[in-house]
């Protein structure tokens, strides 16, 4: 459902990842079931040309990736 929400409304996401980020790292290490999913849900501070600083999933850091 969350990584639905965040694919949904990205800003809304963040909102919500901003109170609750400690939590999802904290599971992203403790619980090995359940470790990609948490890594789905993080997300990372991004700075780049014409962007401001703002949350970006790993996956959308990775596309915005120039080559080399």
């Amino acid at each position: 459902m969350l990584e639905d929400e965040s694919k949904r409304d990205p800003e809304k996401y963040n909102k919500w990842y901003d109170t609750f980020q400690n939590f999802i790292k904290e599971g992203s290490q403790l619980d090995n079931d359940n470790k990609e999913a948490f890594n789905r849900l993080m997300r990372f501070n991004a700075n780049w040309p014409g962007n401001a600083r703002s949350w970006i999933s790993l996956d959308d850091y990775i596309s915005k990736m120039t080559e080399g």
